[in-house]
């Protein structure tokens, strides 16, 4: 339909202009009343086509780029779920974002000032300037002499002022700082709050957007001289062309209707101009958010991600049954700087086992080594005796149930967190989940029940209820393997064991990790791993390490929880 209405519509973009011309020369001199109206209600009839057939295009493409780009979007956001998660935090969380809205919002400018409005202009100038070489040759050769050499050295002018990729390079960055120092602080608002910080965050702020403003000066300067020099060259050669035809008017070597019919042209040639030279120096500026596009589908794939495809069963064709180990496993963040080294142990099916030590020695590290999250530098993690690797991601997490320090809940209802993931199931579930996670009181003094909305992040709810809540939506998935990081953390004791007693009912034929610093829960335990120096430094039951009196009974001399 764009292609259709391009095709008719710029073509008669010229007509107006020539029917202006026969009415001048031909219709008015001849008296006839009736071919004059005929001529007048031709020239309102084609105008009005003519915007008719450009709003239509408009239409038509913008419709189509934005349908485009949201295909686009939503493959982006697919493929970002596989990629590394080192590599996606090296873009940042900001970067993302911003390629994936405003960067997508400017390709969609770009797109549709070239197809709509340069490839528009293309056509019709192309007729228009046939049409001037009927009128006379000279005015195309006055016209490209001026404008032709003005583009070529506008565009060498300006790369010398930095109208370049790397102008708008920085400009995009200095645009993600802005956007994650105010991500940053309303997110942490409670801190900025609490820690009276508001003045602290706007100081970022301002420098943020100072550091834009520099950059984004450069640009509008450029803009500016644009503007001006845009307005002078479509002027002046228009200006010529007038005094050049009016001079053959008067000499009588040309009629008033084709001095009409050029006035009418040349708008649509000042107009061609205008997007043309726009268009040359955005183009750096468009290629700069598809490249930033391009960087994201480039980014390296989740290495799991790459394994079998199967969506149930694992690469030999069982189920999981629950069985853990690490073999001489190692990771580290930063090269030389290790968090595990060596790790070495085994989980069997249905087994409880606590996972202490002290802060930063790499006990979450461990878990999200066991999800796939992170990939050890060296070793194996073998689930079921099968690799880690060889195992379909999907199927895999479809029986792992994963309750991190980090919760996260969705801006939405009850229900919608505790299906989260999941297919709609039937509320009697819901409601035996919400009670072994000692929720259910607490939902039911709520007017709407389930369908209560907690706000984003969970934020209508306190710190223990987001904790219990995320633990029932972990007991819905059925789950074979159970890891609990610290999920009782904002519990009181008798919560916490509430919420154990529950667990038990639902997840007793689980294998359980629990990273937790509390002595109540160690004891529930059937081994316990105490890590240290990133390394598994004792291994056995509460009693059986407390009698060894190393490491593990010195924590709890000291008063460890």
């Amino acid at each position: 339909m764009w292609f259709c209405a391009v095709v008719l519509g710029a073509p008669l973009i010229v007509a107006p202009p020539l029917l202006v011309r026969h009415l001048i020369d031909v219709s008015l001199p001849s008296g006839d009343q009736a071919a004059i109206l005929r001529i007048v209600a031709l020239i309102a009839v084609t105008t009005l086509l003519v915007l008719l057939l450009k709003a239509v295009a408009a239409y038509c493409l913008d419709r189509a780029v934005i349908q485009g780009l949201a295909r686009l979007r939503a493959e982006l956001f697919e493929q970002i779920q596989h990629k590394d998660l080192r590599s996606i935090y090296g873009v940042g969380v900001d970067g993302i974002f911003q390629r994936m809205t405003h960067g997508l919002t400017q390709i969609r400018t770009g797109m549709v000032q070239f197809w709509g409005e340069l490839v528009f202009g293309v056509i019709s100038t192309l007729v228009g300037v046939a049409v001037l070489a009927r009128i006379d040759p000279v005015l195309v050769l006055l016209c490209i002499s001026l404008y032709l050499p003005y583009l070529i050295l506008k565009n060498r002018v300006f790369r010398r002022q930095d109208a370049t990729s790397a102008n708008w390079d920085r400009q995009l960055q200095a645009y993600s700082v802005i956007v994650q120092v105010v991500r940053e602080a309303i997110e942490g608002i409670r801190l900025v709050k609490a820690s009276n910080s508001a003045s602290l965050e706007l100081s970022k702020l301002n420098e943020a957007q100072s550091n834009y403003l520099s950059e984004f000066s450069r640009y509008l300067r450029i803009i500016c001289q644009t503007l001006f020099l845009n307005g002078v060259i479509t002027l002046f050669p228009e200006a010529l062309a007038y005094l050049y035809l009016g001079w053959r008017v008067y000499s009588g070597n040309a009629s008033i209707g084709s001095l009409l019919a050029v006035v009418g042209l040349f708008p649509q040639f000042r107009q061609f101009m205008w997007h043309f030279s726009r268009m040359t120096f955005h183009r750096d500026g468009h290629s700069a958010h598809i490249r930033r596009i391009e960087e994201l589908r480039h980014l390296p794939e989740d290495v799991y991600e790459r394994g079998p495809a199967s969506t149930a069963t694992p690469a030999d064709g069982r189920n999981v049954e629950g069985k853990v180990s690490f073999q001489n496993v190692a990771f580290s963040f930063i090269p030389g700087h290790p968090v595990l080294e060596n790790v070495s142990f085994t989980v069997k099916p249905g087994e409880k086992v606590g996972i202490v030590g002290v802060s930063g020695v790499g006990k979450s590290t461990l878990a999200n080594l066991l999800v796939g999250i992170e990939k050890p530098d060296a070793g194996s993690i073998l689930i079921d005796d099968v690799p880690l690797s060889r195992w379909s991601m999907n199927a895999l997490r479809k029986s792992v149930a994963y309750v991190s320090q980090d919760i996260y809940l969705v801006n939405g209802t009850i229900r919608q967190n505790l299906e989260y993931g999941l297919a709609a199931l039937p509320e009697e579930r819901l409601w035996e989940a919400l009670a072994a996670a000692d929720l259910d009181e607490l939902v039911h003094s709520f007017p709407q029940g389930l369908d209560t909305i907690i706000g984003e992040g969970g934020v209508r709810l306190s710190g223990g209820q987001r904790q219990r809540l995320s633990a029932a939506r972990a007991y819905l998935r059925n789950p074979k393997i159970v890891i609990l990081d610290e999920a009782t953390a904002s519990l009181d004791l008798e919560s916490e064991a509430r919420l154990y007693e529950g667990q038990e009912k639902l997840l007793g034929h689980c294998t359980v990790l629990v990273i937790t610093h509390r002595l109540d829960s160690l004891t529930r335990m059937g081994q316990i791993i105490l890590l240290e120096e990133g390394r598994v430094r004792e291994q056995g039951t509460h009693r059986v390490l407390m009698e060894q009196g190393q490491s593990y009974a010195a924590l709890f001399a000291d008063g460890w929880r």
